[in-house]
């Protein structure tokens, strides 16, 4: 009741359709496994990471 009074509006409300579409749930389902798909593709963030020590470049040396 305090929200109300203050002005602060309801959460708006989103209701279930009345009959399931399954066309769209199965559209739905396809586009959730190609995109699980993709993110399974992608590298490993512990594949990009190693713990070696790490070996100096060989270069032309520095001049100051």
């Amino acid at each position: 009741m305090e929200q109300l009074r203050r002005g602060v509006a309801l959460p708006e409300i989103h209701l279930a359709p009345p009959a399931p579409d399954s066309e769209r749930a199965a559209d739905l389902m396809d586009r959730l496994q190609r995109a699980g798909r993709g993110l399974a593709a992608l590298p490993d963030a512990q594949d990009d990471a190693t713990t070696a020590p790490q070996v100096p470049r060989r270069g032309p040396p520095c001049s100051v």
